[in-house]
């Protein structure tokens, strides 16, 4: 599947409170596997965009891209003590003859900030010109909002080999952030006053986060303000040479000397649905796209003993769905319909396909009994409606906790709609009593 820009950035920056997919998702644990969640899992408008950052032996894992961000850092970390290494010193490239001093930098943090009605748009070629002037690089970008409209951020990448470019033969990777009025100075800490340079009459705050022996990558960052605009980048290379130096002052200078960004072209957007409610029971069943592939319609049996938690409507632009959550002291039943993604399409599984779905094939840990490609259908497999039968919901069944009881976790398709249930103390044979007069109906 070719994701699109907006995909892509979404990955980046995720649409929903993590803590909401760790109460979601099943997780993988290489000795136990797939664990129970803690609780329901709520949609909510107010997603987050999350800065993920990590110490200089993670470095691999960072996603790059270009941000623009209106929002108030919160938080300090516990910081080393003591300065590290002498900094380095990126040679003048600009007119002005000025270089670039690279503090050595301890620590890197992670943050995310909530966004109430979450909602975005990928930035025009025109848009682009508008906000990134005489930027001398090509770029993807998309403009975020909140639900009022407001432009919380600019997101973007430089485009030209899928986020690399060549530099002096070394490879780079490039991280831009313009944000109105407050620097995000947590996004990289000094435990020391690191010193600052200027660069086209800017004062500039110049970093570098080593990786580990064996990754020999570096992370180089740069803060400054200019035009009533708080500017943060990244840029990822090796850690020998100059490739990483000499491309952090390059782009330094192009932005500290180029124009202002105009964000004009970014307001008053056209604001999609949006919708993050909480419902009662009666109004769930009663909704008209999905209240009639829920369990327990019109006095139906529920499992004895429990009790509904709550239900939450939600749209976005990627998500059309409604999730109800019922539990008791020991169990827990985690039941959405939405519209299918791609990625639920590309999970579909027939029955005859045991060995991309059945349990009971593979013991614990399942990291290593699992195949590698089959990995991922396995722990979420698809089932088409018409094909779901008993032995099927009993195949998905395995041991959790203290393995006394059972947890299964599967999804149906149902023509356009999905339904996904993660059930914990439950029976299978609960689990197809709870589906099967939905799909008959």
């Amino acid at each position: 599947m070719n994701a699109t820009s907006s995909e892509r950035l979404l990955q980046l920056i995720g649409d929903i409170d993590p803590e909401l997919v760790a109460a979601a998702d099943l997780v993988y644990d290489d000795s136990l596997a797939f664990k129970s969640p803690t609780g329901p899992r709520k949609p909510t408008r107010q997603s987050r965009l999350a800065w993920v950052g990590m110490a200089a032996a993670g470095l691999a894992a960072i996603a790059l891209g270009i941000l623009i961000w209106a929002g108030q850092p919160t938080g300090q970390p516990t910081l080393p003590q003591g300065r590290p290494d002498s900094p380095i010193v990126a040679n003048p490239t600009n007119p002005a003859g000025d270089s670039l001093v690279i503090n050595v930098a301890t620590v890197q943090s992670s943050r995310d900030i909530g966004i109430d009605g979450h909602f975005w748009y990928d930035l025009t070629e025109g848009q682009l010109a508008a906000v990134f002037g005489d930027f001398p690089y090509p770029l993807l970008a998309t403009a975020h909002y909140s639900g009022d409209g407001s432009l919380v951020c600019i997101m973007a990448y430089r485009s030209d080999g899928g986020r690399i470019a060549m530099v002096d033969e070394a490879y780079v990777e490039l991280e831009l952030q313009i944000a109105p009025g407050q620097t995000l100075t947590d996004i990289a800490y000094f435990n020391y006053q690191p010193e600052v340079s200027m660069i086209n009459g800017v004062a500039v705050t110049a970093g570098v986060f080593y990786g580990n022996a064996n990754d020999g990558m570096a992370l180089y960052m740069a803060d400054f303000q200019r035009d009533g605009l708080a500017y943060s980048l990244t840029i990822k290379a090796s850690d020998s040479g100059s490739a990483g130096p000499d491309y952090l002052l390059q782009v330094v200078d192009a932005l500290t000397g180029g124009s202002a960004p105009d964000l004009g072209c970014l307001a008053d957007p056209v604001i999609p649905e949006l919708r993050d409610e909480r419902l009662s029971l009666d109004a769930a069943y009663k909704d008209p796209d999905f209240g009639d592939l829920l369990p327990g319609r019109g006095g139906a049996a529920m499992p004895a003993g429990l009790v509904f938690e709550s239900a939450h409507r939600f749209i976005n632009q990627v998500d059309d769905s409604l999730t109800l959550f019922w539990s008791d002291s020991s169990r827990e039943l985690w039941w959405q319909i939405r519209r299918p993604t791609d990625y639920d399409l590309n999970q579909l599984v027939s029955p005859a396909d045991t060995d991309k779905y059945d349990m009971s094939l593979y013991p614990i840990p399942w990291a290593e009994s699992v195949p590698p490609e089959y990995q991922d259908v396995v722990s979420n497999p698809v089932f088409r409606s018409e094909d779901l039968t008993l032995d099927m919901v009993q195949a998905r069944a395995y041991p959790y906790g203290d393995k006394s009881q059972l947890a299964l976790n599967f999804a149906v398709l149902d023509g356009d709609r999905l339904i996904e249930i993660r059930a914990y103390g439950l029976t299978p044979e609960q689990v197809w009593q709870l589906l099967q007069p939905l799909l008959e109906a």
